[in-house]
């Protein structure tokens, strides 16, 4: 059973590398700026300097890094649309086997209804975010955005509680420590998220100005980086880690309250 754990630490682990590789294919082609870059242009003349390749030295607010504006524009959006599908292919897998598990553990419980229910809405939004890019079809990847986000919330929160409802050693409530904790970072960083790409969020935090143009400091950018970030991180073995092996090395599941 122990081979289980290679799903969800998977996903943890292509859904991240494929995203900062979407990120480096991005800078690459010139679509955005590098993260560390913090100057932005009110506008550019022709980049001539910099060759195809290598990154702009020249930069707009058009150019910010945002992770949906890196999966924006080909080849890197063919990329970033891959990864959304197959992730969500695998989230679905992933929350049947974890509800399977509770449900041989447990009697049918609403808790975990809802955790297969919003684990799967988070999933139709993975792709509808993959497939829409913001730049050609913004609403649609803002709704998809919407859903998946709120949705994944939800999936955690119920999973923390179902982690301590199954619990049965010191180390399945250790399990349960580390995912609430996660799942606060996560709340934490979704709010940030929110609040600094709202309308009413100021976008420039510190201005400079030359005798071309006036340069922005944008700081929002990485908070895009946050949630994202936050929700593939949290470790994929302990959606598996409890219960799962008792001695002899035999999985034994009973049913309780």
């Amino acid at each position: 059973m122990t081979a289980w754990l290679i799903l969800p630490v998977s996903l943890s682990a292509f859904s991240i590398t494929g995203i900062w590789i979407v990120y480096a294919m991005a800078v690459m082609n010139r679509h955005v700026c590098p993260v560390e870059n913090w100057l932005y242009n009110e506008s550019c003349s022709e980049d001539t300097a910099s060759k195809h390749g290598y990154p702009k030295t020249c930069c707009t607010v058009q150019d910010i890094p945002l992770v949906s504006k890196c999966g924006s524009h080909p080849p890197e959006s063919c990329f970033f649309s891959l990864i959304g599908n197959v992730g969500a292919f695998m989230v679905v897998v992933i929350c049947v086997l974890r509800y399977g598990q509770i449900l041989e553990r447990c009697r049918p419980m609403w808790i975990n209804t809802g955790a297969l229910v919003t684990g799967c809405i988070n999933a139709v939004g993975l792709i509808m975010v993959g497939n829409f890019q913001v730049d050609h079809v913004k609403s649609l990847h803002y709704i998809g955005a919407g859903v998946a986000f709120p949705a994944g919330m939800v999936f955690i929160c119920l999973q923390c509680i179902l982690t301590y409802k199954v619990a049965i050693s010191l180390l399945d409530h250790w399990v349960g420590h580390i995912r609430v904790i996660l799942t606060i970072l996560a709340l934490i960083s979704l709010v940030l998220s929110i609040l600094l790409r709202s309308n009413n969020a100021p976008v420039v935090l510190g201005a400079k100005t030359s005798s071309a143009a006036s340069k922005k400091k944008i700081s929002k950018e990485g908070y895009s980086w946050l949630p994202l970030s936050t929700f593939l991180s949290n470790p994929g073995g302990q959606i598996f880690a409890v219960g799962l092996k008792r001695p002899g090395g035999s999985l034994s599941l009973k049913k309780g309250d």
